[in-house]
């Protein structure tokens, strides 16, 4: 075999690194498409993946934040756990809507719940989202330096 062509393995750290740019890249995008709607375009699916995306990016943001020592991350996993929290709140009145529905249940509470907390996401998008997503890519810039192993 000839060894000219064979590659050295990465190290762990590089290897690390190079997930989370990954992981990052394809979970901001997935931010920004849907956060990019208008908040009363959102389905109760993009409500569901719009969550988790804000989590997902809270746990990869710790990674980051405790690799790299960056203090404005902190700022950036306030917001998200925020926004996160208005989409959670959206997220289970639907569920409790479409529980009621099934089980032939009065729904008047739950849906005056649901606008309630409606009306608060879309608030939060409305205020946050952009900063956030620009905060987010700046974020982003810093993977590269991040010491992982």
């Amino acid at each position: 075999m000839n060894t000219s062509t064979r590659r050295r393995p990465l190290p762990t750290g590089e290897k690390a690194r190079r997930a989370l740019e990954r992981d990052w890249e394809k979970r901001l995008a997935t931010f920004k498409k849907l956060a990019a709607k208008a908040p009363a375009d959102l389905s109760n699916d993009d409500v569901h993946h719009l969550r988790v995306t804000t989590r997902r990016l809270r746990a990869a943001l710790w990674v980051i934040r405790h690799a790299t020592q960056d203090p404005p991350a902190e700022r950036i996993q306030r917001e998200l756990r925020s926004l996160g929290r208005a989409l959670g709140e959206r997220r289970m009145w639907d569920i409790a809507l479409g529980d009621a529905e099934r089980y032939a249940g009065d729904t008047d509470e739950i849906e005056k719940r649901r606008k309630r907390a409606d009306t608060a996401m879309r608030r939060a998008l409305r205020s946050r989202a952009r900063k956030l997503e620009r905060r987010l890519y700046r974020m982003q810039r810093t993977i590269p330096g991040a010491m992982l192993e």
